[in-house]
């Protein structure tokens, strides 16, 4: 029979016959990432948060990730909220108090594993084929683990990002794209402010406030060394990055393409230095703090600022939010020509006194 009555709460989800929990496989806190079973090792991996939705189903939310658990053909895996079948189960009372059968409503399959191994993947059986290796207990937990960091969703809007190990600012001193992030002292600078926009897919953008651009992994590299620079929103995964909350307090930055996490390079305390994608190793050169801008208020709210343009001189504008340029359509010289917003390819219609 099925129960209705588990509270909502944090818990390690532990096999009966391997004493092991759910775990989000490396720690990982991208889509995709599979549970397997690990050791309990206090990690923020192997929280989950367990929400009864009051119609006799409940989600599995990762603690580390705050992504729900997902039914993916025969296998366990995170991926960001949708609000469907493979993110709900019921729960199924064993023959033994404390007890329990976990049963995707997708298809009334049960979780199960097929392996004592550490790092084994879950699996889906018959929900008749209720054998041991098919039970799991939901053990309370009372303290969340703090080993591990915790992925963050619901930041505000504009940041500067200031580095541990030198005290810098990340710093994008261009318009141009392909131009390279640095760290750099503080210059209250539009261009050392970001603005923190959430993805769809449960990522954020990064954007230049001066620029309106994103981050890029550039090259689409997944390569340790690669360079961050910035380039015209294309929703590609490249410009999609994790914010992971510490436990520490302080912030490390991963992209969500190659899950490698921003560093300042050479662990360099230099004005300039260049910023690179690196694997993860826990270093001061990794860990930021977020400072809150009072740059906008909104990118939905109205903006300005008066400032002396000089006459004789000619300007461009580009826009914040995605990052092209005022043009003239079809560079016409007609009254009534429409006023476009267009990739900057530097033509004359595209400059303005």
């Amino acid at each position: 029979n099925y129960n209705n009555a588990i509270p909502s709460g944090y818990y390690e989800i532990q096999s009966k016959v391997s004493g092991k929990i759910f775990s989000v496989d490396n720690g990982g806190f991208v889509n995709g990432k599979n549970i397997v079973m690990n050791s309990d090792s206090n990690l923020t991996s192997q929280a989950i948060y367990l929400s009864n939705n009051g119609d006799g189903t409940y989600t599995l939310k990762s603690y580390n990730s705050n992504r729900l658990l997902e039914k993916n053909s025969n296998n366990l895996f995170q991926n960001t909220g949708n609000n469907s079948a493979s993110q709900k189960f019921k729960i199924i009372n064993g023959s033994v108090t404390g007890e329990y059968y976990i049963e995707s409503v997708l298809d009334g399959t049960i979780i199960g594993i097929n392996s004592n191994l550490q790092y084994n993947n879950l699996t889906f059986n018959s929900k008749y084929n209720k054998t041991p290796n098919n039970i799991f207990k939901f053990n309370g937990i009372s303290t969340l683990p703090t080993n591990g960091g915790v992925a963050q969703d619901n930041l505000g809007q504009f940041y500067k990002i200031k580095v541990k190990h030198s005290n810098f600012y990340l710093d994008m001193g261009s318009y141009y794209n392909g131009y390279k992030l640095v760290q750099y002292p503080n210059t209250n600078g539009d261009n050392q402010i970001f603005y923190f926009q959430k993805t769809d897919d449960g990522y954020y953008n990064l954007k230049a406030a001066h620029s309106g651009k994103p981050l890029d992994v550039l090259g689409y590299s997944t390569a340790n060394f690669a360079y961050i620079g910035q380039w015209e929103s294309n929703n590609a995964q490249n410009q999609k990055w994790i914010i992971i909350k510490d436990g520490d307090g302080y912030f490390r930055v991963i992209s969500a393409f190659s899950e490698k996490s921003l560093d300042v390079g050479g662990f360099s305390q230099s004005p300039g230095a260049l910023v690179i994608q690196y694997e993860y190793n826990g270093c001061d050169n990794q860990k930021f703090s977020l400072e809150a801008s009072q740059y906008r208020s909104s990118m939905l709210s109205p903006y300005y600022e008066y400032v002396d343009l000089d006459t004789n001189k000619l300007y461009s504008f580009t826009s914040i939010v995605n990052g092209k340029v005022m043009d003239i359509q079809n560079s016409s010289l007609n009254n009534g020509a429409r006023i476009i917003a267009g990739t900057n390819i530097y033509s004359s219609s595209q400059y303005f006194k």
